[in-house]
């Protein structure tokens, strides 16, 4: 079922040449159409996955609780949950609360310096650096945290906030959904029990 969502998505955004300025962050962002911004955050997800899947093959070989891979429980996951959680997590730490940070960040900035250009787009790094700092420590929650997992929680907000900030927040939307529906789906089938 999942599978065919992603391709859908792949297709849809390939063929599609409709220009759409819903859900964006700045003027820079205007310039792609949704379909664009679907389709570059499942190109990201895919290679997020891949990227995170092939940097910890040696971790799975040292022997420490605190550098073990991420492992959850299969049990609970269906596509609705993953998708559901991570369409959430995005409304909230992209849409929401980088959006506050950066912001604040901006009124600090001229407030102190008076010169907006000169800060060129400083508040949005800060914004989402803050961001993905919570996201990843957030991630401690989750009972079989590890290290390497908030870690790659850490620098996969990064991420998501850098396609946000460049296409919107359905890019961040698609890019963390995809990402965590081929992680956990092929998780389950290569390393469970």
């Amino acid at each position: 079922m999942h599978r065919s969502v992603l391709i859908i998505c792949f297709l849809l955004s390939t063929f599609s040449h409709a220009n759409d300025e819903s859900f964006s962050v700045n003027e820079e962002s205007n310039k792609h159409s949704t379909f664009q911004c679907i389709h570059y955050g499942v190109e990201s997800g895919v290679t997020m996955f891949f990227t995170f899947s092939i940097a910890e093959i040696p971790f799975r070989f040292i022997k420490s609780k605190y550098f073990k891979p991420y492992e959850p429980s299969y049990d609970d996951c269906t596509f609705l949950k993953i998708s559901t959680g991570a369409v959430l997590e995005e409304i909230f730490f992209r849409g929401f609360l980088q959006t506050l940070v950066t912001t604040v960040s901006e009124e600090i900035l001229n407030s102190i310096y008076n010169d907006s250009d000169r800060w060129n787009n400083t508040d949005e790094y800060i914004g989402n650096v803050l961001t993905s700092l919570l996201f990843g420590i957030l991630h401690f929650l989750d009972p079989s945290a590890t290290w390497l997992y908030v870690t790659e929680a850490t620098l996969g907000g990064f991420y998501f906030g850098h396609l946000f900030n460049q296409y919107g927040l359905l890019s961040s939307i698609s890019c963390h959904v995809s990402n965590n529906v081929l992680d956990l789906s092929l998780r389950k089938h290569m390393f469970s029990k």
